[in-house]
């Protein structure tokens, strides 16, 4: 499993996953899930909110919306994997770190 997200900046996560499905893309979705803190700890002061809707056949995706309130969609596709659902999620998280911390 990939480290923790920059869940700061990082306002809400909205998962559609189907079911039934088995593909590794939605495998990685339900890991990303689990791994999630359920409430605001010393390590992770911001917690963002997180909704689960249920999507017909293997349509699978997660819609992140961020501090600066742009939101971006990702179709989770059948063969991605977690790191790589990781990165594209914490990319613009890291973004508006670096923004914020001036580098």
């Amino acid at each position: 499993m990939p480290p923790a997200l920059t869940l700061k900046h990082i306002s809400s996560l909205t998962f559609g996953l189907p079911y039934l499905s088995t593909t590794s893309g939605v495998r990685s979705s339900r890991q990303l899930l689990a791994a999630l803190p359920a409430k605001p700890s010393p390590k992770h002061q911001a917690v963002p909110q997180v909704a689960i809707q249920a999507t017909k056949g293997s349509e699978a995706w997660i819609e992140a919306v961020y501090s600066d309130m742009k939101k971006l969609r990702v179709d989770t596709g059948s063969e991605m994997t977690v790191e790589q659902l990781f990165r594209k999620i914490e990319a613009p998280a890291k973004a508006l770190r670096l923004k914020e911390e001036g580098i």
